[in-house]
């Protein structure tokens, strides 16, 4: 017997445009039961030197840091790596939308949506969860992967649906998780 209970379909779009880099995400319910997957559009951004790096958009956002195992608010208006970082961003406490990645000029504006099952209408939106991410000298180091000072021309800034409180997908419905990148105006 085969157990059709539980699958998907996953699907991509990149559009890079004059000014800009589109990438997209759409997962498919084609089980039957609801499924409440997690997915991160994986942005690792080239800078010219992360320990200036500034991300702002995430003030009074709620996150869970990897490292500490504690869920804070956020209380900085931008985050700089002054170490490692490993924070996961709730989509449901932000209340900016776009990030700014300064001092690089970038822009990264980041949507999600629910379709319906049956004609692929809107149902709701949701607000993407935004990991930031930088390995810093020992865990760049100890990465066999990673070039040893890698992390200083790097800023991780991850959309996606990653929070524990995420949303379920009907069968037949689709999440979408999208990004545009571009400069800042």
């Amino acid at each position: 017997t085969q157990n059709n209970l539980t699958h998907w379909l996953i699907s991509t779009q990149v559009v890079l445009d004059e000014d800009s880099l589109a990438t997209s995400l759409t997962i498919t319910n084609s089980g039957q039961q609801m499924i409440a997957p997690q997915c991160l559009l994986h942005t690792y951004l080239n800078v010219a030197d992360s320990k200036q790096v500034m991300i702002f958009g995430l003030e009074e956002s709620e996150y869970a840091d990897k490292l500490t195992g504690k869920t804070e608010q956020e209380d900085m208006p931008a985050i700089q790596f002054r170490g490692e970082t490993d924070r996961i961003y709730s989509g449901a406490s932000r209340k900016a939308c776009p990030l700014a990645v300064r001092p690089e000029g970038v822009r990264v504006d980041a949507h999600g949506v629910l379709l319906a099952r049956t004609d692929g209408t809107v149902v709701m939106e949701i607000p993407p969860d935004v990991v930031i991410w930088n390995p810093h000298v020992n865990k760049a180091r100890a990465m066999g992967d990673f070039d040893d000072d890698g992390w200083t021309a790097m800023a991780c800034v991850e959309p996606g649906i990653v929070a524990s409180d995420r949303t379920d997908i009907a069968p037949g419905a689709s999440l979408v998780l999208s990004q545009t990148i571009a400069p800042e105006d």
